[in-house]
Parts: C-alpha cells; sequence; structure tokens
C-alpha cells in the first residue's frame, strides 16, 4: 500500500505501490549495459505492442490526469475521489499546527521542454548563500498521493535548512519535488501524485527530465556546492531518488551535475516489474553503481522489512527492503550502504518483526523518523543528515 502525506491529513493511497522514474539519456551513453536476459523481449517487444519491452520498462509513458480524462479512486484527500489536473501545485507552507510555522511563497514552475507540461518545488535557501559561499543541495522527493508540502508539515527537514551543517557550513538548499497526478499501475497503487518507476526509456522519462532540470537550474544560479547535491525521499520518493541517483551518481545530469547520496526512508528495489509478467518490467540487468546510500525503515512496514513480510503482505516485486541492501552491496556495488531499522515506536529495532498487521504496517511507513508523528521525541534525521555530510564528490 502506497501512502502519501499532504497539509494535515493523512492519506493512504491503496495497495502497495511506491511508483518513482529513471534517467535521462540512452543507455549506452547512460553508462548502463545494453540487452538483458535472452528471453527478456527486448526492444522488439514494444514495436510488437507489448506493455514492458523486457530491458527498461514501460513502452509508452503514463499519461497525465486531466478534467478531460480524469483519474478515478485517487485518495488526495478528505472527499476528493478523482484527479482532474496533470499537477496539483503545492503550497510552499506549514499547514499542520504542531509543526514550526514556515512561508516559503509560491512554489517555483516551469514547463517541460518536451511536453510543455507544468512543473513546479518548493525551495528555500538559507541567508547568505552565494557563489562566493555556496550550500550544499538537497533535494526531497514526496510519496505516493503526497506533496512537496510534506517538507513543512510532515518532516523536519524544513526547520534544520536554515542552520544544518550538510558540509561547509550552516545551512543548505532544500528543494522538494512536486510529482505529476498518475493513472493507477499494474502494481495496485491508485491513481495519485508520483514520480513514475516503471517509465524506464532514459532517453524520453519526463520525471528524470524534470529533475535533471530542478538540479542545473539550481545549481546554475550560482549557490550550490557541486560536490554536495543530495537527494532524500519518503516511500515512492525513496524508491525514486535511488532510482535516479544510481545512475546520476556516475553519469552527470545535461548540466554537468552527478548525485554524491542518498539517504531515504521506507524505500527498496527500484528495478523490479509491478507484475510477473511477461515481458518483464524489471531493468536488467542490474546497473553498477558507487552510490553512498542510507536507508531507514521500520520494522514492520508496507514497504516490507523482508521476504516473510513480503510474502504475508503479498508485495509486488522488489518490496523486501532486506534483499534490496544486499543487491546494492553486492550485484550493483555501492561504495557504503547503511541501514537504520526502526521499530514502530521509533527505537531501533534488533530485526524485522516477525508479526506485522496491516494496520501496524501502514501507521509505521506513514511516520517520517523525526520522532514526531510516532510520538519517540528521538529525531533520526541528524543521522541520515550526518550520513549525507560524510559523503562528496571528490
Amino acid at each position: 500500500m502506497g501512502l502519501g502525506l499532504t497539509r494535515q491529513r493523512t492519506v493512504v493511497t491503496g495497495a502497495l505501490g511506491l511508483v518513482l522514474a529513471l534517467p535521462i539519456l540512452g543507455c549506452a551513453s547512460a553508462g548502463l549495459p545494453e540487452g538483458g536476459p535472452p528471453d527478456a523481449g527486448g526492444p522488439d517487444a514494444c514495436a510488437s505492442g507489448a506493455f514492458c519491452d523486457g530491458r527498461t520498462g514501460l513502452c509508452q509513458t503514463p499519461p497525465v490526469c486531466t478534467a478531460t480524462a480524469p483519474c478515478p479512486d485517487a485518495l488526495v484527500g478528505v472527499t476528493r475521489t478523482t484527479l482532474t489536473e496533470p499537477i496539483t501545485l503545492p503550497e510552499c507552507r506549514t499547514h499542520a499546527l504542531a509543526r514550526p510555522a514556515f512561508d516559503d511563497g509560491p512554489p517555483r514552475t516551469w514547463a517541460d521542454a518536451v511536453n510543455g507540461q507544468q512543473r513546479a518545488a518548493c525551495v528555500f535557501e538559507p541567508a547568505g548563500t552565494s557563489a562566493v559561499s555556496p550550500r550544499p543541495l538537497l533535494v526531497f522527493l514526496h510519496g505516493s498521493g503526497g506533496s512537496a508540502e510534506a517538507i513543512y508539515d510532515n518532516t523536519s527537514l524544513r526547520a534544520k535548512a536554515a542552520t544544518f551543517d550538510l558540509g561547509g557550513g550552516p545551512g543548505f538548499i532544500l528543494a522538494a519535488d512536486q510529482g505529476r497526478n498518475l493513472p493507477p499501475v499494474a502494481n495496485g497503487n491508485p491513481a495519485s501524485a508520483r514520480h513514475e518507476i516503471y517509465d524506464r526509456d532514459f532517453a524520453t522519462s519526463p520525471d528524470v527530465r524534470n529533475l535533471d532540470r530542478l538540479i542545473d537550474t539550481l545549481v546554475g544560479e550560482g549557490g550550490v556546492d557541486p560536490t554536495r547535491i543530495y537527494l532524500t525521499g519518503w516511500s515512492n520518493g525513496a524508491f525514486f531518488s535511488q532510482l535516479y541517483a544510481l545512475v546520476r551518481h556516475q553519469t552527470p545530469t545535461p548540466g554537468g551535475n552527478r548525485i554524491a547520496a542518498v539517504a531515504v526512508f521506507d524505500g527498496a528495489d527500484p528495478l523490479e516489474p509491478p507484475t510477473s509478467q511477461t515481458p518483464s518490467c524489471a531493468y536488467r540487468p542490474y546497473p553498477a553503481s558507487a552510490l553512498p546510500v542510507f536507508i531507514a525503515h521500520r520494522a514492520c512496514s508496507i514497504v516490507p522489512c523482508d521476504a516473510a513480510q513480503a510474502t504475508d503482505q503479498g508485495a509486488p516485486p522488489g518490496y523486501d527492503v532486506q534483499d534490496w541492501l544486499a543487491l546494492l552491496r553486492t550485484t550493483i556495488g555501492a561504495t557504503d550502504v547503511t541501514e537504520l531499522l526502526l521499530a514502530s515506536n521509533g527505537s531501533v529495532a534488533a530485526g524485522c518483526a516477525t508479526s506485522c498487521s496491516q494496520v501496524e504496517a501502514t501507521l509505521a511507513h506513514v511516520r517520517w523518523p523525526d520522532g514526531v508523528a510516532d510520538g519517540s521525541g528521538v529525531d533520526r534525521e541528524p543521522q541520515m543528515l550526518g550520513y549525507l555530510a560524510a559523503h562528496r564528490l571528490p
């Protein structure tokens, strides 16, 4: 079940779906191996009308929701059940009464250079940021059905952005990207605001193109330390952050920028298929990447802690954090993979829970680990941010 958080509402977006998207260049130019297993299907599968090509993912980029083609059953609010616009613009301010009050003004907006669709992000820059005093850049990606507003209402990141030393001095630039409103996908995720993971044609993915542009624009303004560009994400945003960064750590954006490291909450393998269909929507073979990865997750969650939980919950392929950690350390070759395993009450857990009800798994997943929502009072953000600060590009 993929979850999203918006304003003061807790939003449950249906059966296990946290979707994301991939990078922009052709496979060869992006440093990723061509081809796949002999029976994977390959590029000719798309020409034959298949759903997936058996190598990179979907044959066609999913359409956005519109008034003439609304997306049903999108749980983005208390009473709303359809999405009728391609993107819901975030309000870049605090709505939750329990959180510190911030107002960063209207979101930054721009049009996609290829399809003309509107995109948006909330951006905060600490005082004193300049070309002679650059700051690290942290990009936050929200969960499925969520919003860029989560940095104000559901995390403590905005409260830290003015002063936390992410490397090179106090404060960091914080950008929260807003996902597009997209239709349901095969893994059971309903229509939602998200970054689409199964659209993996690196030459055409709108979400990768968008993140490239956001990062390149902020760096181009002169206030970003290009050796300290980091990603963090939650749920769908955790999947997409890792997916994007696995490539962008190795191969730069069109503007020449690379991701130094990621620190995410409740995300697993972003390269698996939504279902076990043929040709497969898996990305194969796995890319090689030295990306440093920090994963915080719950011992019981709807992003299952291990294979036993994934089986019990009937999770889609790739929803097994322990398996993903092992793949990162071996097949992919990530240089520093760190796990923070937390119990539902926010304490450090000794291992994955052997008993994990759907209610407990859901509640654990929607509680970002800053000690507020889980009531523990123990803020894990400094550990996540400290990990990022310890990893910069040479």
